[in-house]
């Protein structure tokens, strides 16, 4: 936590990095939000999800399994975004009984010692934190306006990022080695990047081919996603 001044040297009471990230709520929106909390906390207070089950956790599932694809028949709560990849890391170590994991260059995926080994948006929350956990390597996200590679006529992909997976899997991490490929569908600190046309559903065949995992981490993403739905989930692309 830190103070915020002023110009005029005012202070402000702490404030968290967490409420300066939220977006600003209008007196409407934040009179909803006081209710439904006011309401909750009047049925209870701490609803802890491994102990018992809750009628707005199955309200939530119910939503969260009509706006997924149908390959998405589980559920997993986490309280942070750094944790749900940690997790995500976990179970794709855990169900392939492989140890690596590709992640992109420029991506965000929290600032634990595993999300961090995968963060490279900016070495601020890198440095000074080394040696950080091993088995993760990175690839190149499909950032067209930084390519060097000639544009395709038509738009989509060049090929070049896929290729740079190509030749991890061959160099670095062997695909039997290789339990997942972690990518936020937009990427986000990184510069805001959508993927070209066809990237997404041509790296999900690279991992079918290798039986490797696709994880798509759209903490930030899905929020901007069309219709509600993730940005992987709408476009009907399966992820872990």
């Amino acid at each position: 936590m830190r103070r915020i001044s002023t110009a005029a040297r005012h202070r402000r009471p702490p404030v968290t990095a967490a409420a300066l990230a939220a977006p600003p709520l209008r007196p409407p929106a934040l009179c909803s939000v006081v209710e439904a909390v006011r309401e909750q906390v009047g049925k209870g207070i701490h609803l802890q999800q491994n102990c018992g089950i809750s009628r707005p956790l199955v309200a939530l599932i119910e939503k969260l399994n009509a706006n997924t694809p149908a390959e998405l028949t589980k559920f997993f709560f986490n309280c942070t975004g750094t944790e749900a990849v940690e997790s995500a890391i976990k179970l794709a170590r855990h169900e392939t009984g492989r140890q690596n994991v590709l992640h992109m260059k420029g991506s965000f995926h929290g600032r634990s010692l595993g999300a961090m080994a995968m963060t490279t948006s900016k070495y601020a929350y890198r440095v000074g934190y080394g040696p950080l956990p091993a088995g993760f390597h990175q690839v190149p996200f499909p950032y067209c306006a930084q390519c060097t590679c000639a544009k395709p006529a038509g738009g989509g992909c060049c090929g070049y990022p896929l290729q740079q997976i190509h030749e991890t899997l061959k160099e670095t991490s062997a695909p039997s080695d290789t339990a997942a490929i972690i990518i936020e569908p937009i990427l986000g600190e990184g510069g805001y990047v959508v993927p070209p046309p066809g990237y997404m559903r041509q790296l999900r065949a690279l991992c079918d081919a290798h039986g490797i995992l696709l994880i798509a981490d759209e903490v930030q993403s899905v929020s901007r996603a069309a219709g509600g739905r993730g940005c992987a989930g709408g476009a009907r692309e399966r992820a872990l």
